[in-house]
């Protein structure tokens, strides 16, 4: 599999963001990435400040799915297959079996 490209990671959603504190002192954030296919990625980085600015943090989550920087990449995923189930009644719901 081929890591992300910059426009499938620019076309990605952050669904979840926590910054971790340890004795009131900021240790990482937590992030949790949805793609354009729906997969989702969960990351944990310590290289950004607590301060840090929404550009900052969009920024460090493009170079982590592109492998930009230290970082090696994340592979990109095929669409996960959409599961359905159906109720079959002729087939003997609701019946007994004897």
């Amino acid at each position: 599999m081929a890591i992300f490209t910059e426009n499938e990671a620019k076309a990605s959603t952050i669904v979840r963001m926590e910054a971790t504190k340890s004795d009131g002192t900021h240790k990482h954030w937590i992030f949790g990435i949805t793609d354009n296919e729906g997969n989702y990625i969960d990351w944990t980085d310590g290289t950004l400040s607590e301060s840090a600015t929404k550009s900052q943090v969009k920024a460090r989550i493009i170079e982590y799915l592109t492998g930009e920087g230290d970082y090696k990449g994340v592979d990109k995923r095929p669409a996960s297959p959409i599961i359905t189930s159906e109720v079959i009644i002729d087939k003997g719901v609701g019946e007994t079996l004897g």
